[in-house]
C-alpha cells in the first residue's frame, strides 16, 4: 500500500480523522432482549459494571496500549522481513524464523484486541465471554449450533470472548460500527484474528499433516496498516466524545506514559485474550 506502515501514526504523528460510513456485518450473538443469566454470568457482569474505569481512565489506558503498539511495530516489521527472507537459509532456520514471527504477530494482535476493548469501554460497551453489554442491553451468545461464530474459513470458533470483541463492532448501536464496520476494515480484522488463531499454538502444529502457505502469501502490511488506521480514527472519535461530555484527556501518548496505572498492562492472567 502507498507509504506502507512508515506513513501511519505508528510511530506517533498528528492524527487525522477521515470520513466514516456506517455498514454492518452479521452478528454472532443474540439480539433478544429477554435473557436469563446464570448466577456466575450475572456476578461477572455486575463486577465489571461496578469496577469499570471512567471514560477518561479508559482513554488513558488506550494511550498506553498505543505506546506498546508503537514500541512493538518496528520489531514486527523487522521480524516479518527476516522471516520472509529464506535465501541461503536451511529449512530448519527458515522454520525457526517463521515460528518466531508468528508468535510476535500473536502478541501484537493481543494488543490490537485490547485497544478495541478499551475503545468500546469509553462508550460504555462491555465485552464478556458470555455476551456483550451495549446500549444498556446485555446480548448473550447464541446457543444454537448453526449460529456458532466462525472464522473466515467457516471453522467453528469456541473462544467466545474474542469472537464477541469483533461481534460488538458489528452492532448498529455501537458508535464505533461506523469505523470498524466498513467492508475493508472488517475483512482485515477477520483475517488478523484468523491468523492469530492459527498461529497461537504454533509449537503444537503438525506440519506433516498440513503444510501452511509461506509468509510471503499474506499481505501482512496491508492487514496491520488497515487495522491501525481504523484504530487511530476511532481514537480521535473517542477523544471528541469525551470532550463533548465534559471530560479532560491526557494531551499525548507521552503524557499518558508518565502517569500511573500500568498494572492493567502487565496483569496478563486477568486478560481474556490468553
Amino acid at each position: 500500500m502507498p507509504g506502507g506502515l512508515d506513513a501511519s501514526r505508528w510511530a506517533p504523528r498528528p492524527n487525522r480523522v477521515g470520513r466514516r460510513s456506517r455498514r454492518g456485518w452479521r452478528s454472532s450473538y443474540s439480539s433478544s432482549s429477554a435473557l436469563s443469566l446464570s448466577n456466575r454470568q450475572a456476578d461477572d457482569l455486575l463486577f465489571q459494571l461496578e469496577d469499570r474505569p471512567s471514560p477518561e481512565q479508559e482513554f488513558s489506558r488506550l494511550l498506553k496500549i498505543f505506546a506498546r503498539l508503537n514500541w512493538k511495530l518496528p520489531f514486527l516489521k523487522q521480524g516479518y522481513s527476516l522471516a520472509k527472507d529464506n535465501v541461503g537459509k536451511d529449512p530448519a532456520q527458515v522454520e525457526a524464523c517463521e515460528i518466531q514471527f508468528k508468535l510476535d504477530f500473536h502478541e501484537f494482535y493481543m494488543l490490537i484486541e485490547r485497544a478495541l476493548v478499551r475503545l468500546m469501554a469509553i462508550f460504555g460497551i462491555i465485552i464478556t465471554r458470555d455476551g456483550i453489554l451495549i446500549d444498556g442491553s446485555f446480548k448473550a451468545n447464541e446457543n444454537e449450533k448453526e449460529n456458532v461464530p466462525r472464522d473466515s474459513s467457516r471453522r467453528p470458533v469456541h473462544h467466545w470472548y474474542h469472537a464477541n470483541v469483533l461481534a460488538a463492532l458489528e452492532d448498529p448501536g455501537n458508535p464505533l460500527n461506523a469505523i470498524f464496520g466498513t467492508p475493508e476494515v472488517r475483512k482485515q480484522l477477520l483475517r488478523a484474528k484468523d491468523l492469530r488463531n492459527r498461529w497461537k499454538n504454533i509449537d503444537e502444529a503438525q506440519p506433516e499433516k498440513f503444510k501452511p502457505p509461506p509468509l510471503s502469501a499474506y499481505n501482512l502490511e496491508e492487514i496491520v496498516q488497515t487495522i491501525l488506521a481504523a484504530i487511530n480514527q476511532a481514537h480521535e472519535f473517542a477523544a471528541e466524545h469525551i470532550r463533548k461530555n465534559g471530560g479532560e484527556l491526557a494531551k499525548s501518548d507521552g503524557e499518558a506514559a508518565k502517569q500511573d496505572d500500568w498494572e492493567f498492562m502487565v496483569d496478563a492472567m486477568d486478560w481474556e485474550a490468553v
